[in-house]
């Protein structure tokens, strides 16, 4: 495997129908279950994120492996599934793979850095058009 950015080309980077349900589940429970979950995930992901690149620039596969698995898991509650998808692959590919590539490990984390920048852009945008 081989990072391709145009793999991800028709993936859909925000996925209203989950957002949806959190807001579903959060009238449900009288709570704001989107936002503190988007606060959360913001909150871990800078952190994961830095750890991420820092784990990149030194080869520290095992770690980048984990990183990716952990950012996964919110990415796809959130319905970011383009970015959930970009960690998949990189954990898949540093698990599946007998003869790890730095290049084509740092090409996913560059995917993945920017990926993050425009999801996180796009929620924003949604939060202004919800009012928070």
């Amino acid at each position: 495997m081989k990072f391709n950015n145009q793999k991800y080309a028709n993936e859909i980077n925000f996925d209203l129908e989950k957002v949806d349900q959190l807001i579903q589940l959060g009238k449900d429970l009288n709570e704001d279950v989107l936002s503190q979950l988007l606060r959360v995930h913001f909150e871990t992901s800078e952190v994961q994120l830095h750890e991420i690149k820092q784990w990149s620039l030194q080869n520290k596969f095992l770690y980048i492996r984990a990183g990716a698995h952990k950012m996964k898991s919110s990415c796809g509650t959130l319905g970011l599934n383009k970015l959930h998808r970009l960690c998949a692959d990189l954990e898949r590919y540093l698990t599946e793979t007998s003869t790890i590539s730095g290049a084509t490990v740092n090409a996913f984390v560059e995917g993945i850095l920017k990926e993050y920048q425009y999801s996180k852009s796009l929620i924003n945008q949604f939060n202004l058009k919800l009012g928070g």
